[in-house]
C-alpha cells in the first residue's frame, strides 16, 4: 500500500485517441475486474484531441491498484500510465 499522489495517463496517438474520452480512474486495494467497493474515484478523462497525456495531481489516497476503467464498450488503447508518491513513481 502506498500514499498516491499524482497519476499520469499517456494516451496512444496512433490509433484510437478517443476511446479515454470519459474513463474514470480508481484507486483502491483490490480493482479487479469492477470491484470498485471501497475504492476511491480519482476523476474522469475528458479527451481533447492531440493531447499526449492527462494527469490528475493533487491526490492523498493510500492504494495499493489504480484501474482506469472505460467509457464505452471499445477497449482503451494506452502507451502508459504513471504512479507517483510521496517516495517518487512506486
Amino acid at each position: 500500500m502506498a500514499l498516491i499522489r499524482e497519476i499520469k495517463i499517456y494516451n496512444r496517438m496512433n490509433c484510437c485517441q478517443h476511446r479515454i474520452d470519459g474513463a474514470t480512474v480508481w484507486i483502491g486495494d483490490k480493482l479487479t475486474g469492477g470491484n470498485y467497493e471501497g475504492a476511491a474515484k480519482v476523476g474522469t478523462v475528458k479527451y481533447e484531441e492531440g493531447e499526449i497525456y492527462y494527469i490528475f495531481s493533487g491526490i492523498s489516497k493510500a492504494g495499493s491498484s489504480v484501474e482506469i476503467q472505460g467509457a464505452g464498450t471499445e477497449e482503451l488503447q494506452l502507451t502508459e500510465v504513471q504512479v507517483y508518491g510521496l517516495g517518487g513513481i512506486l
